[in-house]
């Protein structure tokens, strides 16, 4: 069912897919994006009002979405060692970008989305309690030292605002 804006009613849409949804959805171009079973990314367009399917760039139970500046991302841990980062342009899959987790690996890493308008990605770790930074032009991955712990969950969305729930952070070391 869809919710008319400015309206308390709700109508139901005669299409729908029966698939598992996992995560939160990205939304981008239009469309709300979820990941449904680690082979297919599920969807809905807001303007038609249909649903879709489009194959993942890897068939992995190991991949998530991230938002990527208002772009559909694909981050996939290479058993634990890398991470691959998948963009989703004009209907194919271009791979964004491919680092190595150093002293990372083998860790619960999650890749939360661009941190800034260079296109550089914020990872956590531990639960959200470490930040890290990929900094693409110069392939470094370094921690973001918090003045004190992170006790707030991040969501990344596309916006000329940017916040860490007023968490005072400076980059600590490289990795």
């Amino acid at each position: 069912m869809v919710h008319r804006t400015g309206m308390s009613s709700w109508r139901e849409i005669p299409q729908t897919l029966a698939l598992p949804i996992r995560d939160e959805g990205v939304f981008a171009h239009g469309r709300l994006h979820w990941l449904s079973n680690g082979t297919e990314i599920a969807w809905f367009d807001v303007k038609t009002e249909e649903f879709g399917l489009t194959d993942a760039p890897r068939r992995c139970q190991n991949g998530q979405l991230v938002d990527l500046n208002g772009e559909v991302g694909f981050a996939y841990k290479d058993y634990g060692i890398r991470i691959e980062l998948w963009v989703l342009k004009r209907e194919e899959w271009v791979l964004r970008c491919r680092f190595d987790l150093g002293r990372l690996r083998y860790m619960d890493v999650v890749a939360c989305g661009c941190w800034n308008d260079d296109g550089d990605i914020l990872l956590t770790s531990n639960g959200g309690k470490r930040l890290f930074v990929y900094t693409l032009k110069t392939d470094d991955l370094k921690e973001v030292e918090l003045d004190g712990p992170c006790e707030t969950a991040i969501r990344m969305h596309r916006s000329s605002f940017f916040s860490i729930s007023e968490q005072k952070y400076k980059y600590s070391h490289w990795l």
